[in-house]
């Protein structure tokens, strides 16, 4: 978990990667190839407002983990990067001055087995190592439901997407054998459940 808290000194933007500062520049790269490095240098981290804003995006771990900014950005980059912010640190006016401080208070941690917001919808998970495969089965879908099925690597960068439908009787099948070796997690979002499993991939 790397994770940025913003502090009223000189030495303004704290970073710190699993749980112990570090000086280290970090580097943001946006599904779109837009980058910004992350150094400590600016007294104010400015938020900005989206409409279509929407916490669940940044709960189930489908964005890349961002930390902070120290510089305007554009297009896809800005807006990822501020509703991460606004989301992770609860911040919900413009900015943050340099006499407060922006604390963590809602940490969402997708390293879990499972975690079900409507327990009317089960799905298994079967491994088969020798194929390079995984396949998912729906035992029991939920009625006029659309979502989709993602898959995230341990460092919160999805691999994968397909649209399903989760009423689906048939099995799908995911190719994993042009996946780096590592833990991985299956997400299934809809527009009102989130699902998912961890999964280890292991040529």
């Amino acid at each position: 978990m790397i994770y940025a808290r913003y502090g009223p000194t000189s030495d303004d933007l704290k970073y710190f990667i699993n749980g112990q500062k570090s000086d280290e520049e970090i580097q943001y790269s946006g599904p779109q190839g837009d980058t910004a490095d992350f150094i400590k240098t600016n007294r104010k981290i400015t938020i900005g407002i989206r409409d279509d804003f929407n916490a669940k995006e940044y709960f189930d771990g489908t964005l890349l983990e961002v930390i902070g900014y120290n510089k305007k950005l554009t297009g896809t980059a800005r807006k990822s990067v501020e509703n991460y912010l606004r989301c992770k640190y609860n911040i919900l006016s413009e900015g943050c001055g340099s006499n407060n401080d922006c604390k963590i208070l809602k940490e969402y941690n997708f390293n879990r087995i499972e975690k079900s917001f409507d327990f009317s919808f089960s799905w298994k998970v079967y491994q088969l190592p020798s194929e390079q495969k995984i396949i998912i089965q729906f035992i029991k879908g939920l009625t006029n439901e659309k979502g989709e099925l993602l898959f995230i690597n341990s460092k919160g960068q999805m691999i994968f997407r397909k649209d399903v439908d989760f009423d689906i009787t048939s099995n799908l099948n995911l190719e994993t054998s042009n996946f780096p070796n590592g833990i991985y997690f299956l997400i299934l979002r809809g527009s009102n459940a989130i699902f998912s499993k961890k999964v280890i991939v292991n040529h």
